[in-house]
């Protein structure tokens, strides 16, 4: 290596030097930044700005036509709906306007679109009028309030200056209030009042500071006008409810719910009620005031209205037990009433439920199966069948307890059909036993002794029966338990 090479010292930042060349270019950009955003421009407020001059040049323009609008001592300027022959869109060589009918809305926003650079075509939605120009800005007319020769007549035209984009609001009721009511900044609708002379009025207060000749034009600042100043209205004017469902201050949240605004604001009063079809779009549909079944009454517990989901579904009309100890539900289990039921208390039951007017004994049947033979499944030889029968009280007469032998369905017995065995109940007492024996005939058979309820008083093999003095009848009913199984032996 030569020594002018080796002369050559090489030097570089050290990581001290470094670190303190990033902590000078990190304040520079902290200090600086704010300066950069408060020079961007607001965009919104330049929109709005060219909107809002843009509007004041075009009315002018077609109220200085007199061709579209010529000087009448009928009509103001532009309340004249009027087709012209010389007016090329509205009655003349396009005839967009008839020579005979007048409708003063449909011809101005024609003449005004024609002199801007609108994307696609004017759309209606109800009764506004709305078109979008190249630029982006959302343009609708509504609140056509034109009246002949009244110049305070007027209309409202609603800008939105950055079309679809969000926030989609402005300051006043008129372009639709931002959600957040706290907000002073940011806004991208504002509204004007066109009156039939030409004068535009500015209704939004960040509009109207936007259309300023000194407004600042870079960066942002709140929204907030100097009453005694500005050309904006400082009268409240959604004070008095609306006058209709178009009228603007449907958008006012004190009345975008009333029954003028919404006509579904209030339940509906019959299922064939506009609100309860889907096309509505109403909450009402689907509930209860939209139910047919809400406005008749069911004719009785079988009616379709009586089913679940219904406002009957529950009621003593669809139910009738819905009280279980009225008379209506009682008289649907008198069959199964017994003595101090307090169904019973109801003259009306008492007089069909003889139990209800009877004290009434339960007798308790317990029945004992043997045979000689008690392992042979086919064959019995003699079978015997003791009862036992116990009662719930004391009684201060004889009761003779009988079971009468009936025919099975198997045929067993019937051979002895009629027969059977009975024991009786001593005054003071409460069981008494009884028995007898099949002697079998010429073949041997299977005793079989059934029931399909333990409560009934009719079952296979044996019917009960009973016998009290005639004296007490009128004053005693008897009622027989059965057990689930027999016991073999």
């Amino acid at each position: 290596m030569s020594d002018f090479m080796k002369s050559i010292k090489r030097k570089a930042f050290t990581l001290t030097e470094l670190l303190i060349a990033l902590g000078v270019i990190g304040i520079l950009t902290a200090i600086v930044m704010p300066i950069v955003f408060n020079l961007a421009p607001d965009q919104n407020a330049l929109m709005a700005k060219r909107a809002f001059y843009t509007t004041e040049t075009v009315i002018s323009d077609i109220l200085n036509d007199n061709y579209c609008y010529p000087r009448t001592l009928a009509r103001s300027g532009l309340d004249d709906g009027l087709g012209y022959s010389k007016c090329k869109k509205w009655g003349g060589e396009e005839n967009t306007g008839s020579l005979s009918n007048e409708d003063a809305a449909t011809k101005l926003v024609t003449l005004f679109a024609d002199r801007l650079d609108i994307r696609g075509s004017i759309t209606n939605q109800g009764s506004k009028k709305i078109f979008q120009t190249k630029d982006g800005m959302i343009w609708t007319f509504s609140h056509f309030n034109f009246v002949a020769n009244k110049p305070d007549s007027y209309v409202l035209l609603t800008v939105d200056v950055n079309g679809a984009k969000d926030p989609n609001c402005g300051q006043s009721s008129t372009s639709g209030q931002c959600t957040d009511k706290n907000r002073k900044q940011g806004f991208d609708r504002f509204t004007m009042r066109i009156f039939a002379r030409g004068r535009v009025q500015l209704i939004d207060c960040w509009a109207i500071l936007a259309a300023k000749i000194d407004k600042k034009l870079v960066g942002k600042e709140d929204a907030i006008c100097n009453e005694n100043q500005d050309s904006g209205t400082d009268v409240d004017e959604c004070a008095d409810a609306p006058a209709s469902a178009d009228h603007f201050c449907c958008n006012d949240d004190r009345w975008k719910n009333s029954d003028i605004c919404n006509q579904c604001a209030s339940a509906p009063t019959s299922a064939d009620d506009y609100c309860c079809t889907e096309t509505s779009g109403s909450p009402w549909v689907g509930t209860e005031a939209c139910d047919p079944c809400s406005y008749t009454t069911p004719s009785g517990p079988n009616d379709e209205c009586c089913a679940s989901g219904h406002k009957w579904h529950g009621t003593a009309i669809c139910d009738v037990c819905s009280s279980p100890y009225s008379v209506e539900c009682c008289l649907t289990k008198t069959g199964s009433l017994e003595y101090g039921d307090k169904c019973c208390e109801h003259n009306e039951i008492k007089n069909q439920v003889a139990a209800c007017r009877n004290e009434q004994i339960i007798v308790t049947s317990k029945f004992y199966v043997s045979s000689e033979k008690p392992k042979d499944n086919n064959t019995w030889g003699a079978t015997k069948i003791t009862s036992q029968s116990t009662i719930n009280k004391t009684l201060p007469f004889n009761l003779q307890i009988k079971y009468i032998r009936g025919c099975p369905g198997s045929g067993v017995g019937c051979v002895n059909y009629g027969q059977g065995m009975s024991c009786t109940i001593d005054i003071g007492q409460s069981s008494c036993n009884a028995s007898e024996t099949f002697i079998t005939g010429t073949y041997p058979y299977k005793f079989e002794f059934t029931k399909s309820d333990p409560e009934r008083g009719n079952f296979t093999g044996f019917k009960p029966s009973y016998d009290m003095p005639s004296n007490y009848k009128n004053n005693y009913s008897v009622k027989f338990k059965f057990p689930g199984n027999l016991d073999m032996y």
